[in-house]
């Protein structure tokens, strides 16, 4: 029997009222970050604007969000996937008014990610479903009105018994979005209120590693407790 133990996602989101955003990188050249979340302004068609929110925090290239046409307000669910070179595919999911189901697909983003002096821009072709209308888009960066976060995630998992073939496996999957370009002291208590006054002395990613090792040391005791209980009433 294989028993899986999973640790709930955690996730520090700290909303500010003031902008908090980092200075554009100046290399053109940089590479996209494995993990990200990005916040656009655009156009489709060069005149409807829009707002979209971005987050990829898996290794399987998986993209969600959401955007919305600054005309009306109301959130449109978004699900898609990185490509090579910078690509990505978003499809778009109606939130149910008008003559579409709630969550029926109704249109695809298809473009590509690239550097621009105001951060990264995604730009390419808006596509209805039925095929009949397609539109060029731009989106760039934009936080002038809403803070940046930048993503730190450690997965893992490890078998708690590694001489019993039916060991149970513990599962560690720990997600912690810090906020950029907030005062030092500002990201010295969001790490304290979420890892702890130990652990959030120590950068993110150490802080991760840390929790991750308490996490599989509670969950081997658990495991040959239970293993010890199951011996004895067998």
């Amino acid at each position: 029997m294989e028993l899986e133990l999973s640790r709930p996602l955690i996730v520090g989101i700290l909303v500010l009222s003031a902008a908090l955003s980092a200075a554009p990188e100046e290399d053109s050249a940089r590479e996209f970050p494995e993990f990200f979340y990005l916040h656009l302004r655009g156009k489709i068609d060069g005149k409807y604007d829009f707002v979209m929110d971005l987050t990829s925090v898996t290794r399987d290239n998986m993209v969600s969000g959401s955007y919305y046409y600054e005309s009306r307000g109301i959130t449109i669910r978004l699900d898609g996937r990185r490509l090579d070179e910078g690509g990505m595919e978003l499809t778009e999911y109606h939130p149910g008014d008008g003559p579409y189901r709630e969550d029926e697909a109704t249109a695809k983003f298809e473009g590509r990610l690239t550097p621009s002096p105001e951060g990264w821009s995604f730009s390419g072709i808006w596509k209805s479903k039925d095929g009949q209308k397609e539109f060029p888009f731009t989106a760039t960066e934009d936080y002038s009105q809403s803070a940046s976060f930048k993503p730190y995630r450690l997965q893992g998992d490890m078998k708690l018994d590694p001489d019993n073939k039916e060991s149970p496996f513990a599962e560690f999957d720990s997600l912690y979005l810090e906020p950029v370009g907030a005062a030092a002291a500002l990201q010295a208590d969001m790490r304290r209120l979420i890892f702890g006054d130990e652990l959030g002395a120590q950068e993110p990613t150490d802080a991760l590693k840390a929790q991750q090792t308490r996490f599989f040391k509670a969950a081997t005791v658990w495991s040959t407790r239970y293993t010890s209980l199951t011996a004895r009433s067998a």
